[in-house]
């Protein structure tokens, strides 16, 4: 566990995590629910709300049912 700890995109690998910066929340390019699952932490009060709007709509989109 050390490794992945001392090395994060070996850990995202491992994880299945796909990472994905710099993007755009609001326009993915990710297929309709593909995702499991997402958060943000801390992050909303910085968006002003129409791209907050925008970016709800695609997190909506990419979620897979059932996903949280």
């Amino acid at each position: 566990m050390r490794q992945l700890r001392d090395a994060p995109q070996d850990f995202l690998e491992a994880a299945h995590i796909l990472y994905l910066a710099p993007a755009d929340a609001a326009d993915t390019k990710l297929p309709s629910g593909s995702v499991d699952y997402h958060f943000s932490y801390t992050v909303f009060e910085h968006i002003p709300i129409e791209a907050l709007r925008s970016l709800l709509r695609e997190a909506t989109r990419i979620l897979a049912y059932g996903g949280v």
